[in-house]
């Protein structure tokens, strides 16, 4: 019996030679961490880097005859050491047209990231997603290189570092244009 499948929910990932590992120190060196989504680790906000800007907007998902030229792109640096993990969260705001992240180094173990269902709470337990074994989430291991793009809206979390060596990544969000008031 053919099976449609209504709303689904986009994840693009893309493997990439992208070498911004020495420009991730010098950023990681002379910015200070903050809190958001990290659980121990560091994470420190506005990462400004050419190569990693035209990486992104080189691999940005367009849809055919339409191309797109990301505007405003705003970056920050996780560094996830053994047991340090991201809570779950989302990148939504009205300002946010599409999300991302970037695994510059990635040990073995170094913990997976967890993309949730975003139909929420009706699908937990529900007898119709246990006899369908429709999970509550789906993971993706991460490899040096990748490069994710996703929906703002999407929660998502990333598991526990369980590696000794540092996992370091770059999560961004893609701004869409504001409007501007034009005087003729």
């Amino acid at each position: 019996m053919p099976r449609l499948n209504f709303f689904p929910t986009p994840i693009w990932p893309i493997k990439i030679d992208l070498d911004i590992k020495e420009d991730l120190q010098k950023f990681v060196e002379k910015t200070p961490s903050v809190s958001k989504s990290n659980i121990g680790g560091y994470q420190a906000p506005d990462f400004k880097n050419e190569k990693f800007f035209n990486a992104v907007q080189a691999n940005v998902p367009t849809i055919k005859d339409k191309p797109f030229k990301i505007v405003s792109l705003y970056s920050w640096v996780n560094v996830n050491r053994k047991d340090d993990y991201n809570d779950r969260h989302t990148h939504n705001s009205t300002d946010t047209l599409l999300s991302g992240c970037y695994y510059s180094s990635v040990p073995p173990n170094g913990g997976k990231i967890k993309f949730y269902d975003p139909r929420g709470p009706l699908m937990l337990g529900n007898t119709f997603n246990n006899y369908f074994n429709i999970p509550e989430y789906i993971h993706i291991t991460p490899i040096n290189g990748l490069m994710l793009f996703f929906p703002p809206w999407l929660d998502h979390s990333v598991e526990p570092n369980q590696s000794y060596v540092e996992r370091i990544a770059v999560s961004f969000n893609i701004l869409k244009i504001k409007n501007v008031s034009r005087i003729n």
